[in-house]
């Protein structure tokens, strides 16, 4: 997707999922160590106990009374606690209603459209953003992690 492309989200309900990953905290607009530590998940992966099939997920979420900071997530889902990995650690997500936006190209194209989302669509839809989690990239079998290319999912929690 184009930065300047039509955002036309489809709508998903995804049941509770229960992940395992690595958890980093960053600041607003300093996401520059994103990248390793996703080299740094891909190189630990294979050793999930369990995983629900070959999907992973780069979840955000944020803690209350830390402002401008937010916690990313890399991540892939498991069908129930068991071993982790060193540096790894389980996170729940609810049953929820998602906007399901598209990006396909180059990860670094995926903060501009995250952008437009929360300051274009969202305010001229009928939905409000929804709690926990903030936001959720799905990245399945149409992305190539050696490229950074291909088709990337964003997922964001809406509510009526």
């Amino acid at each position: 997707m184009e930065t300047n492309a039509q955002l036309s989200p489809r709508v998903a309900g995804s049941p509770a999922m229960l992940m395992a990953g690595m958890v980093r905290e960053y600041t607003m607009g300093k996401i520059e160590g994103i990248p390793a530590q996703w080299q740094e998940f891909n190189r630990s992966a294979d050793m999930i106990a369990d995983p629900v099939g070959a999907v992973a997920y780069g979840i955000c979420t944020h803690e209350d009374g830390k402002e401008g900071h937010f916690l990313y997530h890399t991540a892939m889902e498991v069908s129930g606690p068991s071993q982790l990995p060193a540096g790894f650690e389980f996170l729940s997500l609810p049953a929820r209603v998602y906007a399901v936006f598209s990006h396909d190209g180059h990860v670094s194209g995926i903060a501009p459209l995250i952008q437009r989302i929360f300051s274009e669509w969202l305010p001229a839809s009928d939905f409000r953003h929804g709690s926990f989690p903030d936001m959720i990239e799905r990245y399945d079998q149409r992305f190539d992690p050696a490229t950074a290319t291909g088709v990337t999912e964003i997922w964001i929690p809406i509510e009526s």
